[in-house]
């Protein structure tokens, strides 16, 4: 299975997808990358990327146009901790 598919089920798979909103998610050899709505981030682009055996870096961007800026960036998360990050810092509840 590849490592975009792995980080979905991590972020609780198709429920992710319908509780927040994701859109056009791209898989890259070592990244997920999706687009949301409005969140409390102002970010509207995410990329998770697998950097090392079990660590990964949440990026945020806004996109407008073809400027895309970093809105904020954390790295070294643990898979436990992916959900959490992703609720912190969206205000989007990735499950009931």
């Amino acid at each position: 299975m590849s490592v975009a598919l792995t980080i979905l089920e991590q972020l609780g798979g198709n429920r992710f997808v319908m509780m927040t909103g994701a859109k056009s998610l791209v898989k890259g050899s070592d990244s997920l990358t999706f687009r949301l709505g409005r969140n409390k981030s102002k970010a509207n682009l995410i990329q998770i990327t697998l950097t090392e055996a079990d660590e990964y870096d949440m990026t945020f961007y806004k996109l407008r146009g073809i400027d895309l800026q970093v809105v904020d960036a954390v790295s070294g998360l643990y898979v436990e901790n992916l959900v959490e990050c992703f609720e912190n810092k969206t205000g989007l509840y990735t499950s009931l």
